[in-house]
């Protein structure tokens, strides 16, 4: 009998542990299904910003957000993998030149990190032979009102605030139409153009006219020519080693330097008598550059310049109808246009003018307030205090003030590749046949398949 019960009680187990199990597969594919139908929505910037709603493995909508990303996309994308989907866009980004050299950046926007869908964008890229920078900023509530503002995507927003942060010189506006490898350019090296330019290297350039290529040998996708030949090529990289433009020394990853300018005097000094400018004691007139001049004087030296009429000391003056006179010419056939006849002489009018009682030597003075030196008893003046502009130290008698700027990085090439003179990056162990394709003169570029010629002007730079 107790044996009977110990079947039954197994039975019931064995009963209970199976309906766990499949309500555990079921409550798991549940689970799968959820996950499945979870959506994500990426945006991609490249210069082209587009929006895609990704559900499963596939790409549920997708979105032009700027007139750009037309060309790179179409509905017909909606509903395939998204391996399908990102090769159809790198491709498209190659065909209609929003790359360089084979070489994209794309600023990759999501809410939440995937990686699995970061690594099937790179992927995409190698399988089409394009080398790729993927930037994942991080997404912040400003980068998010600034994007609302500009009507660019948060992520687009997020890396421009980057860049500003190091280049106060920069603004917003700047920056919100530049595409995504230019904006990496600026960021990696603190050069950066003028609106309507592109940054190529350290010169911002602006297309000025294009013609229809030649036919001719050129090297495959993916390869660089050099001297003749055609070598597997990748992207410059930054190194480790900081370095500074001449004049800057390095210190603790910035590169420091000292201006130096000559002190402004700002007080003076005399071992006899007390400081005036030319000008004061009627050494020079007071519009003339020497009248600034400091010099050394005995006040009992110094008396008023007055009028001609005032003067007593033999110069040339009348009094006529209350006015003042001075300076005697002969009549011409006109008469006396602006002075005052007196039978066959022209006196000029007086008003106004100054001169120095004791110096008969002609000299004019148009102040009354001016004062005049009476001999030779005067000395420089030495200096006896300094000052400087805002934003220098006085040392002595200079300024100095201390420039700091961020240190720049050292680029160089991948382990296995040489640098050449144009900072591109080849591998002489793999050496490629050249073949048929478009061919432009040395200043122009090939872009689109056709032959465009730039005009270059120096980049700004931090």
């Amino acid at each position: 009998m107790k044996k009977k019960k110990t079947i039954i009680l197994t039975c019931a187990i064995v009963v209970v542990v199976v309906i766990a199990l499949v309500l555990g597969l079921l409550f798991k594919k549940n689970m799968d299904s959820k996950k499945s139908d979870a959506v994500t929505i990426i945006t991609l910037d490249i210069n082209p910003s587009m929006e895609l709603e990704i559900k499963g493995d596939k790409v549920n909508t997708i979105k032009a957000l700027n007139d750009d990303a037309e060309k790179l996309i179409n509905k017909d994308m909606e509903g395939k993998e998204i391996d399908t989907v990102f090769d159809s866009i790198v491709k498209n980004a190659r065909d209609n030149g929003y790359m360089e050299d084979d070489h994209l950046s794309i600023i990759l926007g999501m809410e939440k990190t995937n990686k699995q869908l970061e690594d099937k964008l790179r992927e995409a890229c190698e399988r089409n032979n394009i080398r790729v920078e993927i930037i994942v900023p991080e997404i912040t509530e400003e980068a998010k009102k600034e994007a609302e503002g500009y009507g660019v995507t948060p992520a687009k927003a997020a890396y421009i605030l980057s860049i500003i942060k190091d280049n106060k010189e920069l603004h917003f506006d700047d920056l919100k139409d530049k595409s995504a490898i230019e904006l990496q350019e600026m960021k990696n090296s603190g050069y950066w153009c003028n609106h309507g330019y592109v940054l190529h290297g350290s010169d911002c350039e602006k297309a000025i006219r294009e013609e229809e290529p030649k036919e001719g040998e050129v090297c495959p996708t993916g390869t660089m020519e050099y001297k003749g030949k055609c070598y597997e090529d990748t992207g410059i990289i930054d190194g480790d080693k900081l370095f500074c433009q001449d004049g800057y020394t390095l210190k603790d990853d910035k590169c420091v330097t000292t201006r130096s300018t000559s002190a402004i005097p700002s007080g003076y000094g005399c071992v006899n008598g007390v400081a005036k400018t030319k000008g004061e004691v009627g050494l020079a007139p007071k519009e003339s550059g020497d009248a600034r001049d400091i010099i050394c004087v005995n006040e009992t030296d110094i008396i008023h310049a007055v009028s001609p009429c005032m003067a007593h000391d033999g110069t040339e003056s009348m009094i006529s109808g209350g006015k003042c006179y001075w300076h005697r010419a002969p009549v011409i056939a006109s008469g006396c246009p602006g002075k005052i006849q007196v039978g066959d002489e022209c006196w000029d009018d007086a008003t106004g003018i100054y001169i120095c009682p004791g110096r008969n030597n002609g000299t004019i003075y148009n102040s009354p307030d001016a004062l005049c030196l009476v001999g030779n008893n005067y000395t420089n003046a030495t200096v006896s205090e300094y000052k400087c502009e805002s934003g220098y130290t006085l040392d002595g008698n200079k300024c100095v003030k201390e420039e700091m700027v961020d240190a720049e990085r050292e680029r160089i090439c991948p382990d296995g590749y040489t640098k050449t003179d144009d900072d591109g990056c080849i591998n002489l162990n793999k050496e490629k046949q050249k073949e048929k394709g478009f061919v432009c003169n040395k200043e122009a570029r090939l872009v689109n398949n056709k032959c465009v010629y730039y005009g270059r002007v120096e980049a700004n730079h931090k």
